[in-house]
């Protein structure tokens, strides 16, 4: 069952409204952090963790990667 890509993009275009009738912008709150030695803390990690609708824990692990600590 292989379907054409423009197909799918013919597909996933159809099902799109025909006008958006609301215009919101996403709004991640800005990080309130501070340094106690050479370790950095964020203070409202988990409400940022609750706008993106992430687990807390997922996101500290995404985190942690990227930054390559622990």
């Amino acid at each position: 069952m292989k379907t054409d890509y423009k197909e799918l993009l013919k597909r996933a275009h159809s099902q799109l409204p025909p006008q958006v009738l609301e215009y919101k912008r996403f709004d991640i709150p800005r990080v309130q952090s501070f340094k106690i030695g050479m370790r950095t803390y964020i203070s409202n990690f988990k409400e940022i963790a609750e706008v993106l609708s992430r687990d807390p824990l997922h996101l500290l692990k995404y985190m942690s990667k990227e930054m390559a600590t622990k």
